[in-house]
């Protein structure tokens, strides 16, 4: 009797335990296979953002992937059917493969479906920027951050712009007028015409001081005037405006459909993002070879459809900088100043008009003629002085050339050494304090620079979005690519039906990162 309920109880225990060890092993089967499928998901979204645009990388080192894949169906499916594919490789059966043995797991049937995305012309092109952002942080150093944006406060506090001199410039032509229209009431109450020789000349230096010969904008069509000799050079090129990413994201209203978006909160982005347009387009003097558009960053700036236009747009707006600035050198220097003093009160005699209002006048028209040159300088590839020393100056108060000498030195501001021109330059004149008092030598690239920063964020990012469409349009196989739509990171859902008959549910995100 007690060997029968010995046999009971170990057949019970045993069972028990059997069950319990077969409960482990499926629980355990199960779990692995869990691992098994994410890895194999894992491994599949990486090999499907191995397969970025290579054109995107070698011009504009952007990691995205093309859903046209060089084809002229574009499609997200195009993205899932990958994914789907290589992660059913992982799974199924092939020998030599580094998975768990098949007769403990089985193969198994993925479904892959993609629930979001993240694109390059999300809000309108902030995608792209984060990823231009993070390239160019690695490139450039604080110094140069620094000095960009101090020329920025300077061009800002001192007015270095066509709206702040039209202010000035307008200002001093109502006061002349104001002042010669009082002469001439005084002259009509109180005394006869002046004749002869007087009269005739007071007319003709009237008819200087009018706001249409005053008027600066007489410099609008710079291009040709400026470049001389390089005029037949200019680029034509052109493209079909409605075509540009930009017209169709503003057309269609189109955002973003993705989670992934941030609005870039980095102060320093506009900075950044201003120093790798400048680097990856082409410009005037440092022309990229075999892009859609001749002058690609004029462009950023100018907005045009033609290469002339933005070229011209660029010209007008550097050499309204450039008077500004040299207004403010004339002003600043004492012997100049001085002789233009002197000629004023001898023609405000002539003309009734102020002293101090026909110096300023006198000096327009000098910084504006000196602009000239200045512009044509820069479109030669040299550096100017943003503010001019006594020596720097290409026009005498009557209009001469002086030769300029390569080796000449001018006094620093302390006045305690003598420093060769062309020693500092955007990221290499830190000091303390920035202030004009500094000598600071831009390029024409410096010019675009400040220029481009000034542009709206949003119009850069689309325009920008423009060339690169353009550049990679234009190399073999990809015809049919479009920048809105490359994608920098998705999430996707997959399920997995083993052979076994258990299903999983995964998900598995991804994004380039620098």
């Amino acid at each position: 009797m007690k060997k029968g309920i010995i046999t009971v109880y170990l057949a019970i225990t045993f069972s028990v335990l059997l069950s319990m060890i077969l409960g482990a092993v499926q629980a355990a089967k199960y779990s692995a296979y869990r691992v098994v499928c994410e890895c194999a998901f894992e491994s599949a979204v990486l090999s499907a953002f191995g397969e970025y645009n290579r054109e995107l990388l070698e011009q504009y080192d952007l990691l995205y992937i093309d859903l046209s894949y060089m084809t002229n169906q574009v499609s997200y499916r195009a993205l899932t059917d990958r994914v789907e594919t290589y992660m059913n490789e992982n799974l199924s059966e092939p020998e030599e493969r580094l998975l768990f043995a098949n007769d403990f797991f089985g193969s198994g049937t993925a479904c892959v479906s993609l629930t979001e995305c993240e694109k390059a012309s999300d809000l309108f092109g902030n995608n792209l920027r984060k990823q231009a952002v993070e390239y160019t942080k690695d490139l450039i150093g604080a110094d140069f951050v620094s000095d960009f944006l101090s020329l920025i406060r300077i061009k800002k506090d001192y007015g270095l712009d066509e709206e702040s001199f039209e202010k000035k410039k307008e200002e001093l032509n109502r006061e002349a007028l104001e002042a010669i229209q009082d002469a001439e009431d005084d002259d009509e109450e109180n005394a006869e015409p002046a004749g002869g020789k007087e009269t005739e000349e007071a007319k003709t230096i009237e008819s200087m001081l009018t706001p249409d010969s005053l008027n600066l904008k007489y410099v609008r069509p710079l291009t040709a005037f400026l470049l001389k000799e390089k005029v037949f050079s200019v680029s034509g090129k052109n493209f079909y405006f409605p075509d540009a990413p930009s017209f169709r994201l503003k057309s269609s209203l189109e955002g973003s459909n993705g989670v992934f978006d941030e609005i870039e909160t980095d102060p320093l982005a506009e900075v950044y993002f201003t120093e790798y347009i400048v680097r990856k387009t082409g410009n005037y003097v440092r022309p990229k070879e075999n892009s859609f558009l001749q002058y690609e960053a004029e462009y950023i700036y100018g907005g045009q459809t033609n290469d002339s236009a933005n070229l011209g747009l660029v010209v007008e707006s550097i050499f309204w900088i450039r008077t500004a600035a040299g207004f403010i050198s004339l002003e600043r220097d004492s012997e100049k100043k001085e002789i233009v003093d002197e000629i004023s009160e001898g023609l405000g005699a002539v003309t009734h008009v102020p002293a101090p209002v026909m110096s300023a006048l006198i000096m327009c028209l000098w910084a504006a003629g000196e602009a000239t040159y200045d512009v044509e300088d820069l479109y030669n590839g040299k550096r100017v002085e943003l503010i001019k020393n006594a020596d720097d100056f290409h026009l005498s108060v009557t209009g001469g050339m002086k030769n300029l000498l390569a080796d000449r030195r001018y006094q620093s501001s302390a006045g305690t050494e003598l420093i060769p021109v062309g020693d500092s330059e955007i990221g290499s004149y830190a000091k303390e304090s920035k202030s004009l008092d500094l000598s600071i030598r831009l390029s024409y690239e410096d010019y675009l620079r400040i220029l481009i920063f000034l542009v709206p964020p949003v119009l850069k990012s689309l325009r920008m979005m423009d060339i690169i469409e353009m550049d990679v349009h234009s190399t073999p196989g990809n015809e049919n690519f479009r920048i809105d739509w490359c994608l920098d990171g998705a999430l996707f859902e997959a399920t997995v039906e083993s052979e076994f008959g258990a299903v999983y549910e995964c998900k598995q995100k991804y994004a380039y990162s620098f």
